[in-house]
């Protein structure tokens, strides 16, 4: 997580004025309006050059992923530049001494007790998100393809023949019957599949439309050291989806589904 650890201002009198059963608080700032102006343009303007590399909100902190550490220190090492020369311009010197950037990067790392926990939460969080995209690229290929309607309950109902399946099936190299009960469990898990591979069973797919999912899909790979078992499988489903789909391989619900019966099952037919 990152902190920009930067003063806005310096408020140097407060005056409350009442006007019946209400009341206006007066704020004396003791730096010039323009520079005022120019810190909160320069804070907006950070944030802004972070948002790109931030992977999910999770219980309100923003997380972003520590392959991405290099290029977000350079960014703040900038900012504190900027920042600095803003400052310069307050007149006053004892004042301006009062004024600190000190941008920090936390890693977060969970105690061993509670590392599942943190995986599940920070699994659910990507998966949601990732949904949202999915889910939206879902209702506009709605209006491209009038068969997807049907295609989508069509998918269901095999996604339900195929994790009975999973259930029965005997594996060393993968504990299916984990994950067909993971996708039970989850209706995020089961949702994300079966819009993705409705998706990839339309006939018209415009992969304009995808581009947001693929973008928000990158972001989640780069924290795949502390997704869950099953959220990474899912993040390989979506990925060989994609990829089928820019390959134009869009249409054919028999191959979608195999697909995902292979990528569920480690690339085995059992």
């Amino acid at each position: 997580m990152i902190k920009l650890n930067a003063r806005s201002t310096l408020i140097e009198d407060v005056e409350r004025e009442d006007k019946g059963d209400k009341f206006v608080i007066h704020s004396l700032h003791a730096i010039p309006l323009e520079v005022y102006k120019e810190l909160h343009r320069w804070r907006s303007r950070t944030w802004k050059r972070l948002r790109k590399y931030k992977v999910l909100d999770w219980m309100g902190i923003s997380l972003y992923a520590t392959k991405d550490y290099d290029e977000i220190k350079k960014i703040l090492d900038e900012a504190r530049k900027e920042y600095e020369e803003i400052v310069s311009q307050i007149p006053d010197e004892e004042i301006r001494e009062k004024f600190y950037c000190d941008p920090q990067i936390l890693v977060i790392s969970p105690p061993p007790a509670y590392e599942q926990s943190f995986r599940r939460d920070v699994s659910e969080e990507a998966l949601k998100r990732l949904l949202e995209k999915v889910e939206d690229a879902l209702n506009k290929h709605l209006n491209k393809d009038p068969e997807l309607a049907r295609k989508f309950q069509e998918v269901q109902d095999k996604i339900e023949a195929l994790m009975a399946k999973l259930e029965e099936v005997q594996s060393q190299s993968l504990n299916v019957k984990e994950l067909a009960q993971a996708l039970r469990m989850s209706e995020t898990l089961k949702e994300l599949v079966t819009q993705l591979t409705a998706i990839r069973a339309s006939s018209r797919v415009d992969q304009r439309v995808m581009r947001s999912v693929e973008e928000n899909l990158k972001k989640i790979e780069k924290i795949q050291e502390v997704l869950t078992p099953e959220a990474k499988k899912l993040l390989e489903i979506a990925r060989q989806h994609l990829e089928a789909i820019k390959a134009g391989q869009v249409g054919d619900m028999a191959s979608a589904v195999a697909d995902l019966e292979r990528a569920l099952l480690g690339g085995e037919r059992k």
